[in-house]
């Protein structure tokens, strides 16, 4: 069941005892399981289809689904770029997309949405609107080109909405994108608590301005000031909540409901900071989960909701592995708690590779996820696709498909057990890095 707004914050050590009751179990060491790895090959090879067959494949693993979730290896590749792009027009050919919640700012992605919609004729300044320095890619500006296309051929109320659903400033480097437009909506509704907020909170938010990481020394720095911070913020967050009805009279239902989620941003950024980014529970995926849930909400009955993201993200497994040496052995993953609160209607598609041309020597994992879709190579295809859901649930294939692996990201590995993180994998032979605009 998905929570009411604004209720994850209560919910924080509830997520850890879960997380943590899943994560030894599913991130322990991987072992070799030749006899389960050969099985799945044997079942997996006459399954596999090419990335643009014109199956059912897709229609039939999202047919039930409210989120689906397009991950990817490794970011700012081409091919999974373009993959992305593809998977969700095959999508949007068979059934309704509500809307494209990218792993970028919540508050920085409403100009995007704007220009989306029709709200605006001029595209929006995207090294603003997009966080990590995405619009650098020619690929993911031509993602939303194409969409920005593709709304301009229908009606109002078939066009697809654009969200971001991370924190503020690269991930949470900065308290005030989120908490300037909630000061300019209470100047309208409740000007004298607009001030009063505004004179508490600004100087500390002013203090912490910065990008991404940047922001942990300026917070540490803060000393009794930390305190005053959270005390503002639950401030804020409970007078939005508990003068809901007049803001609503005031304003408008979406400006209030706009106004209320970058209060609660705001907080899951404080959140962060105060318990840490590198704990079990990572809020930093609790809050993208959050947030996505809250648009998926917003948005009704108008259709399936997509995201695109890291695999590490859209996983329905914790997050942890050789990549990661310094941090907890497993930490949890936006997917689990999609899938904690959504079940099967969150159906999660990742992507595997067996070489990116940029890299240096890697030593090669033959018995990863990434080495045994490699070997699938005897469907005569170089990238291709395939539906796990219908695997057995017992014999060495279930076995190999329920048993940790190392699986490529980024420049390194991770484990993930592949028969739980994902309903779907696609592979690509080989990727090279997105063009640079």
């Amino acid at each position: 069941m998905m929570r009411p707004a604004g209720t994850r914050r209560t919910s924080f050590s509830l997520a850890f005892f879960f997380i943590s009751a899943v994560a030894g179990r599913c991130l322990a060491q991987p072992e070799q399981d030749t006899t389960g790895r050969a099985a799945f090959i044997q079942w997996a090879t006459p399954r596999v289809r090419t990335l643009s067959a014109p199956d059912s494949t897709l229609v039939q693993l999202t047919l039930h689904a409210r989120i689906v979730a397009f991950g990817e290896s490794v970011h700012d590749m081409h091919e999974l770029l373009e993959w992305r792009r593809d998977v969700t027009a095959q999508l949007l050919a068979r059934r309704p997309v509500a809307a494209v919640v990218m792993e970028t700012g919540l508050v920085e992605g409403r100009a995007i949405d704007a220009w989306l919609r029709g709200e605006t004729d001029t595209a929006p300044e995207f090294s603003r609107a997009l966080s990590y320095d995405w619009w650098r890619d020619t690929e993911t500006i031509g993602m939303l080109r194409w969409l920005h296309a593709y709304n301009r051929g229908v009606d109002v109320a078939h066009r697809v909405h654009f969200y971001g659903m991370d924190m503020p400033a690269d991930g949470g480097g900065s308290l005030r994108p989120a908490l300037e437009p909630v000061w300019r909506f209470l100047r309208d509704v409740d000007p004298s608590f607009a001030d009063r907020s505004r004179a508490a909170l600004e100087p500390i938010a002013r203090a912490l301005d910065s990008d991404g990481p940047a922001i942990l020394p300026l917070y540490a720095s803060l000393g009794r000031r930390r305190d005053t911070l959270q005390t503002e913020l639950h401030t804020l967050v409970d007078r939005m909540q508990s003068h809901a009805a007049v803001y609503r009279a005031r304003s408008s239902p979406d400006a209030y409901d706009w106004a209320l989620r970058l209060t609660l941003l705001a907080l899951q950024t404080e959140t962060a900071l105060r318990v840490g980014w590198d704990i079990p529970a990572n809020p930093r995926d609790q809050a993208m989960a959050s947030n996505a849930e809250w648009v998926l909400a917003r948005e009704g009955t108008r259709g399936v909701i997509v995201i695109w993201a890291h695999n590490l993200h859209v996983s329905r497994g914790p997050i942890g592995g050789p990549l990661f040496p310094t941090r907890p052995p497993a930490v949890a993953s936006m997917g689990q708690y999609l899938q904690h609160d959504l079940g099967s209607a969150y159906v999660p598609i990742g992507t595997a590779f067996r070489l990116r041309s940029d890299e240096a020597s890697l030593p090669s994992d033959a018995s990863s996820v990434d080495g045994t879709f490699r070997s699938l190579r005897s469907s005569h295809y170089s990238t291709y696709q395939l539906d796990i859901t219908g695997a057995p649930d017992q014999g060495p294939v279930a076995r190999w498909l329920s048993t940790p692996h190392a699986m490529r990201a980024e420049d390194g590995y991770v484990v993930t057990v592949p028969g739980s993180a994902f309903d779907a994998i696609a592979f690509f032979d080989t990727i090279h890095l997105a063009h640079v605009r």
